[in-house]
């Protein structure tokens, strides 16, 4: 449970083994490669070059990018996009394309094939759908099927025009209300997809004011094509015609594309792995520098990793020389990439750990304590057994559909401390003294005073925990924050600074004074401990000159003397400002344990006003409902605030930045 330890290869092979060279890297997948320039640059790769073979290899005439012979990328959206149609979810095939050595041609003369009939055949189904739709829409002609007119007629008139065309409900109703202010004739002929539709004549001297209105009431015209200019009565049956034949070619183009996916669809699998390995070579080649007959690469690589690759690039009998960079030459050794490497309780946490920032690769993996602390904060917050199982179901539920995995994983860790808390609380779904009661009906003893502590009956003893706890969790912080400053031999922060050494000791003086205040600590004088605050205070004000001139920096401020001071003396009094409201913030976990309660209590008082059963249940539904979706949201918002702001701040900076191998 740590940051996994990085070091920095070099990679020199032969120019015409590149493709390999980058496949085995690729399916390999743990290497994060970086430019390799500077590294040449500052001639790093001659360190490790073997005697013999050093001035054959750097005999060149200059070192020049990598130049991509082919864009592959048209190639991998042609075949996504024939998948797409094809309805040919995607597939990773490592193990084939590590035995199997793809031929492009192969694949380009494929795609030459299928991607032209593709578009066509979808070009088809698309105008198809068209012709559907708007045959559904001519269905309105058949609302006056019986009236024996002839359509050419009342379409070819010489003085008046006509529209047919569709209004929603709403609309048809405003139009409705001026139809006296019309100068035109409206006929309702009925619903059409929940659409109205409407039969509109009109004097074409006002064709422009008629479109006018139309335009305003949002009116949809369909274009009635000459071939239904026909007798009213012969309307449905050429539509239904059309309409049948519209969906004959539909099912025609349907099979085809079956068909295709049959006989396709290994080949097109394997094609879309092949482009993609292709694009990921391109990329690879960006960090790539080369000479006339070398290609030179550099990359970070897990330590426990190094082995395995060795092992990798021996068997594939390639002509690469792999070497582990001297940290103190390397040019790009001061900030190796971040892995987080925790197990499977912590893992899913990593996501809310990363909103914060990456680790920086010299800090300690804040993940652990993250987990294990934003759990209880949960769990303490939304403390019910019944919800609990809801949540975690749901978590389950999301794992295993591999839908948000990591949030699905975070929701059932706290889904078990919620119900952990929610036994301690005697809480059911809200419902009090039901776990109490089942416990003392199985072990035949009145346990109800031994270990159950419901919220509404200990106020006190839920709020001063909760201050308690934080107390707990800002000393751990500081030491984390200790640690991590010494570690990186930052003595002005981790002395000195107000989340330092300085910054514990007046803390902890802090808590004895406020103790004493408050009759914890009965007795004890206080001059001490303002002593020591006044101290720390003053360690923290002076700070940045005291450790330059330990450290033997010089000059000793980086500003003006009264900029620094006056910068400083604000920090300082915000340092004891702070420090008051980070202890106090912890009371917010009592307090949402109580308003918890306080819904179910709202939501119960309901139940009664309502009366009978129906109320009961119907609140019971409502109110779990509610709880479960709005509070927890604002409790697992209220936990993330708690450690990022009161606990994050003193000691994790998240400067870092993530490893991405190259991966397939």
């Amino acid at each position: 449970m740590a940051i996994e330890k990085m070091a920095m290869l070099h990679l020199v092979g032969e120019r015409a083994d590149l493709d390999d060279i980058t496949k085995e890297l690729i399916l390999f997948g743990k290497i994060h490669l970086v430019n390799a320039v500077p590294e040449l640059e500052a001639s790093h790769f001659e360190a490790f070059l073997p005697e013999e073979n050093r001035d054959r290899i750097l005999e060149t005439n200059g070192f020049e990018p990598i130049e991509m012979a082919v864009d592959f990328r048209s190639h991998f959206e042609k075949v996504e996009r024939i998948m797409h149609h094809l309805s040919i979810p995607q597939k990773i095939m490592k193990q084939k394309l590590a035995d199997e050595h793809g031929e492009i041609k192969e694949a380009m003369r494929l795609l030459d094939i299928l991607h032209p009939e593709m578009e066509d055949i979808q070009k088809e189904l698309k105008e198809l759908k068209e012709q559907r739709e708007h045959l559904e829409r001519l269905r309105a002609l058949t609302y006056i099927d019986d009236t024996d007119l002839e359509l050419g007629k009342l379409f070819q008139m010489q003085n008046f025009g006509m529209k047919l065309g569709l209004l929603t409900k709403e609309n048809r109703t405003k139009l409705s209300l001026n139809y006296e202010n019309i100068p035109g004739i409206f006929m309702h002929l009925g619903e059409i997809n929940n659409m109205e539709a409407m039969l509109v004549a009109y004097p074409l001297e006002i064709t422009l004011e008629i479109e006018r209105i139309l335009r305003s009431v949002f009116f949809e015209e369909i274009m009635v094509p000459s071939e239904y200019w026909v007798n009213t009565t012969e309307i449905s049956e050429r539509l239904n015609i059309n309409i049948e034949k519209t969906e004959n070619e539909t099912q025609a183009l349907e099979n085809k594309k079956k068909d295709y996916r049959k006989r396709y669809k290994e080949d097109l699998r394997y094609t879309y792995n092949l482009f993609k390995l292709e694009l990921t070579k391109t990329e690879m080649k960006k960090q790539a520098v080369a000479s006339r007959n070398f290609i030179f690469l550099t990359g970070w690589i897990p330590k426990s990793a190094i082995e395995e690759l060795n092992k990798r690039l021996n068997k594939s009998h390639l002509n690469v020389i792999a070497y582990q960079a001297d940290e103190s030459l390397s040019a790009n050794y001061k900030q190796p990439p971040t892995e987080l490497n925790n197990n499977w309780l912590f893992r899913p946490f990593e996501m809310l750990v990363k909103l914060y920032g990456v680790p920086s690769y010299g800090e300690i993996d804040p993940t652990p304590f993250f987990a294990i602390i934003y759990m209880i904060l949960f769990g303490a917050m939304f403390g019910d057994l019944g919800q609990g199982l809801v949540f975690l179901l749901v978590g389950i539920g999301m794992v295993m559909m591999k839908k948000q995995e990591e949030f699905g994983g975070i929701l059932s860790r706290l889904g078990i401390s919620s119900m952990c808390f929610g036994f301690l609380y005697d809480s059911f779904f809200g419902y009090e003294k039901v776990i109490s009661g089942v416990v003392s009906n199985l072990t035949g003893k009145d346990v109800e005073s031994l270990f159950f502590i419901r919220p509404m009956e200990n106020i006190t003893l839920l709020l001063a925990s909760s201050v308690l706890f934080g107390i707990v969790l800002l000393l751990i912080a500081f030491g984390y924050g200790i640690y991590n400053k010494l570690k990186a031999h930052d003595i002005k922060e981790g002395v000195f600074g107000r989340n330092g050494i300085a910054g514990l000791v007046f803390y902890l003086s802090f808590l004895m004074i406020i103790g004493n205040v408050v009759g914890i600590f009965k007795g004890m004088s206080l001059t001490p401990f303002f002593v020591i605050c006044g101290i720390g205070l003053t360690s923290i004000l002076f700070r940045e000159p005291v450790s330059n001139m330990i450290i033997g920096h010089k000059p000793l401020y980086h500003e003006a003397k009264g900029d620094y001071y006056m910068e400083s003396g604000f920090e300082t009094v915000e340092t004891l400002l702070t420090l008051f409201s980070n202890t106090m913030s912890f009371i917010r976990v009592g307090a949402f344990a109580l308003n918890h309660v306080g819904l179910f209590i709202a939501f119960h008082t309901l139940a009664l006003l309502i009366g009978g059963a129906v109320g009961e249940v119907s609140m019971f539904i409502v109110g779990n409902i509610m709880i479960l979706v709005l509070e927890g949201l604002i409790v697992f918002i209220q936990g993330l605030r708690l450690l990022f702001y009161e606990l994050f701040s003193k000691y994790y900076t998240g400067e870092g930045f993530e490893y991405k191998p190259v991966q397939f």
